[in-house]
């Protein structure tokens, strides 16, 4: 299995850094699964990632399944809910058990392993998640729309790390390609690391109409429960019929 996203300096980097949009979104989903009516049973999360939102979850009563490719983030969500179960796998080929609801935030959804283009494994994951759902279920996640702007530099740091991230908009605005320089502290010293991604982007209409056509009734949002997602990124809220 190709391990080459997130391996461990970013997965750590990630989670000491980057977690608060898995806090600032995790109230909302509550929200969102109770005025659906799925209060219990079990939620499989794909791209679970260093396990912040499993960890909401379970504290809310859930049965948490989280899948994620990166075996450091999955180390790490295995720490810190040892209540959850957890599967390292492709999202795009992991077959999805019945489940209450699916998620997947963090546009996940929008990775390609070896870049590989279309709309074809992103269907395949929605009509798994069609079928491992009953009536009334729900399907949550987030993905990068075209409208993200077409360049930007993002530079963070921590006590013992340090990052920058060049993203560019790239294949006539088809794809959003990050750049990603780490730097980490080990011992007295600063070990530098690097990975490429790249991120599909979707026409959040056009994916809206896919989601209706497969069998969901579908909401588009910006933001959930007063968070606001960053810009050009759309939530899907998607209820099998």
């Amino acid at each position: 299995m190709d391990n080459a996203l997130y391996a461990e300096d970013l997965a750590y980097i990630h989670d000491a850094g980057f977690s608060h949009h898995a806090r600032g979104t995790a109230a909302g989903l509550l929200r969102v699964l109770s005025q659906g009516g799925l209060n219990n049973g079990r939620i499989v999360e794909l791209g679970c990632g260093g396990g912040v939102t499993a960890r909401h979850l379970t504290q809310a009563g859930y049965d948490v399944l989280g899948v994620d490719q990166s075996a450091e983030l999955l180390r790490l969500a295995r720490q810190r809910v040892p209540q959850a179960k957890f599967r390292r796998a492709s999202i795009f080929d992991f077959e999805i058990p019945t489940a209450a609801a699916v998620l997947s935030m963090g546009e996940c959804l929008g990775y390609r392993p070896g870049r590989r283009g279309g709309t074809g494994p992103m269907m395949t994951v929605l009509k798994r998640a069609h079928r491992a759902l009953p009536a009334g279920g729900m399907l949550i996640f987030d993905l990068v729309t075209p409208r993200v702007p077409a360049q930007a530099t993002f530079i963070r740091q921590g006590d013992d790390w340090f990052l920058v991230s060049e993203n560019t908009r790239e294949s006539a605005g088809a794809w959003l390609r990050r750049d990603i320089t780490t730097f980490r502290q080990v011992g007295r010293n600063y070990r530098r690391s690097f990975e490429q991604h790249h991120v599909q982007l979707y026409d959040a209409t056009l994916l809206a109409d896919r989601l209706r056509r497969i069998g969901f009734a579908v909401r588009v949002r910006r933001s959930i429960d007063g968070y606001a997602l960053a810009p050009g990124r759309a939530l899907f809220l998607a209820r099998k019929r």
